[in-house]
């Protein structure tokens, strides 16, 4: 059982960009674990979205927090257009701000390979 699970969401602004990051993880004390990792490449808006919300539904996160640097209000938008907020639905939007890029936060998968990150 976790103490809390989201789901983390970095979206693309198009069809054709990178893949579109969306995973599930759940903490338990101190320790993160990586329950999925659902990303996925040429999603649309529209479609990060409806993932993001049914790999939140999945796992029973309460919140999806997303990265907003290339959308900004698109990307709750669309996740609200998607179901995320809506009566009965009780999952939440939470917007985040890169402000480092990836490698000089440490490069890309290193916390995920840390002793606070791991996978189920």
């Amino acid at each position: 059982v976790y103490e809390r699970v989201v789901v983390g969401l970095d979206p693309t602004c198009s069809r054709g960009g990178d893949a579109c990051g969306i995973v599930a993880v759940g903490r338990r004390g101190d320790v993160a674990w990586v329950l999925a990792d659902r990303s996925m490449r040429g999603l649309s808006p529209q479609k990060w979205a409806e993932r993001a919300m049914e790999t939140a539904r999945l796992f029973g996160a309460r919140c999806i927090v997303g990265e907003v640097n290339q959308g900004g209000d698109m990307v709750e938008a669309v996740l609200k257009a998607a179901g995320c907020g809506a009566d009965g639905e009780n999952i939440g939007f939470t917007a985040v701000r890169a402000w480092r890029p990836c490698m000089k936060r440490g490069g890309c998968g290193t916390r995920a390979r840390s002793r606070r990150w791991r996978r189920s």
